[in-house]
């Protein structure tokens, strides 16, 4: 028996380019690891997929298990699993929490199963499973293009920075947020410009150049919907964010901080909506 953390991720600008005939979306986006863990526990057993959640997740829409007993048939494996999920990502908030417990799942069972399958084995079986769960394996900073099959891990020096989550009590479907938006094409001149500016403003904490390249596609979509989110966000600003964006598809929101002092005084102003401040995880130089 033992255990894995699953990180969760933030976009520092998630561009849609386009919709493809799979149905998915073309991206162009740049993720980063936060200390924000879901934790995987891994039990072998003769044989069957078992697995529990602290959340009430039917097993049917269970990642783990979806992941779980893909990896089964893909390698042909007569052995079982006991997988337990302790789950801290919020459900539904843009915040990649069932990605990363898939792409963890993939981790533990190669190593449980004593599967030694290679990190671009992994990586096919992942680009299978869902559009962000490549990314999990790999760098804590890296450019996701394609429907997310795409990952280019970075290794940009960028400083440390404190977030303050806050996630309303709803959540918000992947699907139905990427129903709601408006693809507007973009140059790829351009979009090499907003990597390289983002990449710019984490390596020096230029609080202007971070209001101007954190940009998310479905945020102006989703606003629409949920008004108050837009709320969440000016009062991020307001409480002293150096800049704040809507998570993936929502439905949280986080504000970008210089310390933990800063996130926890912003944190005051917030009472009686759920919270929860992180950092983000470098990239090894």
């Amino acid at each position: 028996m033992f255990k894995l953390q699953a990180p969760a991720k933030i976009n520092w600008f998630l561009k849609i380019l386009s919709k493809r005939p799979d149905g998915y979306h073309n991206l162009f986006s740049l993720m980063q690891k936060i200390t924000l863990y879901d934790t995987l526990v891994f039990e072998l057993i003769p044989k069957g997929i078992e697995v529990t959640c602290t959340e009430d997740i039917k097993m049917q829409e269970n990642l783990v298990y979806k992941t779980a007993l893909l990896l089964q048939r893909h390698t042909s494996i007569q052995k079982g699993a006991r997988i337990h999920v302790i789950k801290r990502i919020p459900l539904q908030a843009g915040l990649g929490g069932g990605s990363t417990d898939a792409a963890t799942t993939l981790i533990g069972l190669n190593r449980l199963w004593r599967l030694n399958l290679s990190e671009k084995q992994l990586f096919n079986i992942a680009s299978a499973i869902g559009s962000d769960v490549p990314f999990f394996l790999s760098s804590p900073l890296s450019l996701v293009m394609g429907r997310g099959e795409i990952v280019k891990p970075l290794y940009k020096k960028t400083r440390r920075f404190w977030l303050l989550i806050l996630k309303p009590p709803y959540g918000i479907s992947t699907k139905k947020a990427y129903s709601l938006v408006n693809i507007n094409r973009t140059d790829r001149r351009d979009l090499e410009t907003l990597l390289q500016e983002t990449l710019e403003a984490l390596q020096y904490k230029d609080k202007t150049s971070l209001m101007y390249v954190l940009q998310n596609d479905l945020e102006e979509p989703v606003f629409r919907l949920y008004p108050e989110l837009k709320e969440i966000k000016n009062r991020l600003i307001e409480a002293g964010s150096l800049a704040a964006l809507l998570a993936g598809s929502g439905s949280s929101v986080f504000g970008v901080f210089n310390s933990f002092e800063e996130a926890y005084t912003a944190e005051k102003n917030f009472k009686g909506t759920q919270s929860i401040i992180t950092e983000t995880i470098l990239p090894v130089y």
